[in-house]
């Protein structure tokens, strides 16, 4: 059975307020070239590049993933900031997936 992607309600919202094609999330979890463990809030994170606004950014798209079931939750999206990722990582807050 191949893993489902179901959007939260929040992401939805960042989406549209963001400007963002639909399925923008669903490619930066599907081919997302890292995958990290957010120590602080325990979710995972799935950092991807893509154009937003015009250039070549991270894009992270948080979530969540249920291996009863074989369903990945995406619960917000957004364009990290320059160093943003490295912070994260250098403070330990992201760990490798």
């Amino acid at each position: 059975m191949a893993w489902r992607i179901k959007y939260s309600n929040h992401l939805r919202e960042r989406i549209r307020l963001r400007e963002l094609p639909y399925n923008l999330a669903k490619d930066v979890l599907i081919f997302a070239v890292e995958r990290y463990y957010d120590t602080a809030t325990h979710y995972l994170v799935a950092v991807g590049k893509n154009k937003y606004k015009k250039k070549m950014r991270d894009l992270a798209v948080i979530y969540r993933e249920d291996a009863a079931s074989k369903i990945l939750e995406a619960i917000t999206i957004h364009p990290l900031k320059h160093g943003q990722k490295e912070n994260r990582i250098k403070t330990g807050r992201w760990t490798r997936k």
